[in-house]
Formats: structure tokens, sequence, C-alpha cells
């Protein structure tokens, strides 16, 4: 294989094998080593606050499962289980070395949300990205559908119902698991704290706006969520991070950026999200497909800006999801972030925001990636080519073209094991298939 790059842009001739070639509805043949070690529970949006999914162990195995509908969602690997949802309106529990079916559940509504796992269950939230009806010609429209939505929780051993959260707006986003509480954001501009046992509601509090598929990230007893909505006189910006305490639902602080998109990252006390600001032209318009992304990092504890990054002008894609803003992934004092208005993975040092590289990729990234123990980063693209950089110089690796395009699902690694999800399938490949030593 010959790859060279041009600008940044990595360019790959002809002797790229396809990682996924050959999907079938069942799982292929596992090949692999017992020995891993994968979490007890899973609490938020890539199982922490880092949002870097990877675990020890030398599992390696190949397998496909295909699950009916588009995968929106994160995964969650807790023990030897892996759930996922999908637009299929189902749950699925997959066995992580084999990817056969355990179970599955169905659900009211299409899910985008990564299972939180815990306490013996397993806990999504369903929706859908339009406006509520009801609400289309008020100042503050909400998200959602007639008949609502909900947080449902299944027994994490047998997928069967235990209990369900019924809202007015969607819930597509994913709760941060504080204590026993379960705190999220929706679309009926509410945040709400639900016991993660019993699905009562603890708390609930207006928020400036709604929250489409950004997770609540969490720190010690503080929550942060991520909220977009319409700029009012309250409101200059209309977009926002705020931090509550999980206990009350108290808003300890909230800063004038964000996305609701976007999950925020943390790390050593400073939490950085994506914004998105749509282009004005003309007399006060403004062009949706055409923006700004911008990137901020603040003092977790205060909500003090550290500072803030603006891209040039691009345009915003449509294509497998609307995400305007995507999520971030902290780690070593390095913050690693899509663009999708420049179609470039950029580090960031997270103290200052000194951009250490810049990587060019052949279509938007809509997933943040994750960062394997050897220091490779590693995430896909819409074009559907999924690549492996070096973290720290931002040099291409390696890549492998596929036949479906990466959407906003990231990567999880279980010890020698990439596990993905692309379009309607989860796929679990060797990390030596695409890492070059």
């Amino acid at each position: 294989m010959t790859i060279r790059t041009r600008g940044g842009f990595a360019v790959a001739w002809m002797g790229i094998a396809s990682l996924c070639a050959c999907a079938s509805q069942q799982p292929m043949k596992a090949v692999g080593h017992q020995p891993f070690k994968t979490p007890t529970t899973w609490m938020m949006y890539q199982g922490s606050g880092a949002n870097n999914a990877v675990f020890p162990g030398t599992l390696s195995t190949t397998w496909t499962f295909k699950t009916g509908g588009r995968v929106n969602g994160g995964l969650a690997v807790v023990g030897d289980t892996i759930f996922v949802d999908s637009f299929s309106k189902k749950l699925f529990a997959l066995d992580v070395v084999t990817g056969r079916l355990r179970w599955k559940a169905s659900l009211p509504n299409i899910v985008m949300s990564t299972p939180i796992v815990a306490d013996g269950l397993v806990i999504v939230g369903t929706g859908t990205s339009a406006v509520l009806p009801s609400t289309l010609q008020s100042q503050t429209p909400m998200w959602g559908r007639t008949m609502g939505d909900e947080v449902v929780a299944f027994d994490e051993r047998t997928g069967r119902t235990v209990w369900r959260f019924h809202t007015v707006g969607e819930d597509m986003p994913t709760p941060a698991l504080v204590g026993n509480t379960l705190v999220f954001g929706n679309g009926d501009r509410h945040a709400y704290g639900i016991d993660v046992k019993t699905g009562k509601r603890i708390w609930s509090i207006p928020i400036p706006g709604i929250t489409s598929m950004s997770g609540t990230s969490s720190q010690g007893t503080t929550a942060f969520i991520t909220v977009s909505g319409a700029a009012s006189p309250k409101y200059v910006h209309p977009s926002h991070l705020l931090a509550v305490d999980a206990r009350d639902g108290h808003v300890l602080w909230m800063a004038p950026y964000g996305n609701s998109d976007s999950s925020a990252a943390m790390e050593s006390g400073i939490i950085a999200a994506e914004g998105s600001v749509d282009t004005p032209y003309g007399a006060g318009h403004f062009v949706g497909s055409m923006g700004e992304n911008d990137v901020e990092a603040y003092s977790a504890a205060s909500g003090r800006m550290l500072w803030r990054w603006v891209s040039r002008p691009g345009y915003y894609t449509n294509f497998e999801s609307n995400e305007r803003a995507i999520a971030s992934m902290v780690s070593g004092g390095i913050l690693y972030q899509a663009v999708p208005t420049a179609n470039e993975m950029i580090a960031f040092r997270l103290k200052d925001g000194k951009i250490l590289w810049r990587f060019r990729t052949a279509g938007t990234v809509k997933m943040s990636p994750v960062l394997t123990r050897n220091g490779i980063l590693i995430f896909g693209d819409t074009e559907g080519i999924l690549y492996a950089v070096n973290a720290r110089t931002g040099l291409l690796n390696n890549l492998a073209i596929t036949k479906r395009p990466y959407s906003v699902s990231p990567p999880v690694i279980v010890g020698d094991t990439l596990i993905i999800a692309h379009d309607d399938e989860v796929e679990a490949m060797p990390l030596e298939n695409l890492v070059i030593p």
C-alpha cells in the first residue's frame, strides 16, 4: 500500500483493503484472545467526561452485526456485552466476543442516545429532530412529536422493561449518571434529574433552549449541559453551556456558547465544547447551510472562559446527520476536535488553545475520535474513510476505505479491538487491520 499526503489531505492509492467488504446479517466468526477489561457501568457518552472510550485487554475479534436501522448513538461496552440502539426503534445487547445477539427490546420511537448502564439497568431515550407542531409559531419552539417521548430502562440481563419516564419533548440526548440521578436536557426546553432505580422525577428546571444530540457530562456532583435556542432580550446568545448541581438542579453557572449537538469534554478542571453559528448575509438573513464553528474552553469550577477559537466560514452538510457541531475529546492535555465546516480534525492545547496540528479529511467528520494507548487517533468520515493519525504529529498513519459512511457514533477500543458503527452496522475488528506499528 502507498499513501501520500497533500496539504494534510490523505490520498490513498491502490492496495487499501476495505475493512467491511462482506458485512452480513449474521455475525462473522470471532477470532480472538479472551482476556480484556471493560467497565461495570457506563455513566455518560463515551463512558467518561474525557470522551475517550479506550479499555485494556488483548481481545481481538472480527464480526459485524446489522441493526436494521442507522446507528446515530454511541456504543456502551459493559462486561462482555455491547449495548447499541438504532433508528429501527430497538435496543440490542450483543456478545462482545462473537457479536451474537443476546436480546433486543422495542421502543416507541427511533433511538439516538448512548445507553446508560448501571444498577442492572440499560437506559435509553427516544426522539426525532423535529419542531413540536403545537409550538411551531412560538418564539420558544420545542422539539418533539405530538405524543411525546420517553426515557426507558430495561433489565440489563433480559431486556425486560423496568420503568418509563414520559416527557413532552424528545429525549435523544445521552444522560449522565451522577450518583443515583440521571441528568439530561431535552427538546421541551427543560433539564431533568430522575432517579436511576425508579425513573421518578427528582427535579426539573427550565433551560434557555433545547438539547438535541449533546450528551450531558459530569464531574463530581456537577452536570454540564449544552443547549441551543433563539436569541432573546434575556438571552443574547442563542447557545449556552450550563453547569447544574445534579442534586437539586440549581444552575451554578452559564456560559454563552455551545451547541445542542456537541457533547463537552473535560480534563484537569477544564471543560471544552464546540459550537456553530450560521453566517449572516444581506439584511439580517442567515444561510442555513453555511456558518462558522467555534471552540471554547472554560474553568469547570467557575465557568470563566480560558480561550476561544473561531473557524473560517464554511458549509455544513446534512449527510447522515444534521449535526453542525461535534463532540469533543481530550487526552493528556490535548483537545481533539472535528470541525465540520472545514473537514478537519484539529489538535488544540487544552490550557491555552494553541493549535498543535490540523488534519484535512475527505468528508465531514461527525464523530468524536478515540486515542489508542500507542498514540494513534482513530475516526471516520462521511465519505466512508476510516483514519489512523499520529496524535503527536498529526501525520497519517494509515487509512481504510469502507463501503458505507461513518456518521455520529464514535469508536470504542477494547484491548486490540476497534468497535465502531457505520450506517446500520456494528463492526468489531483487530486494530492491526488499521494501525501500522
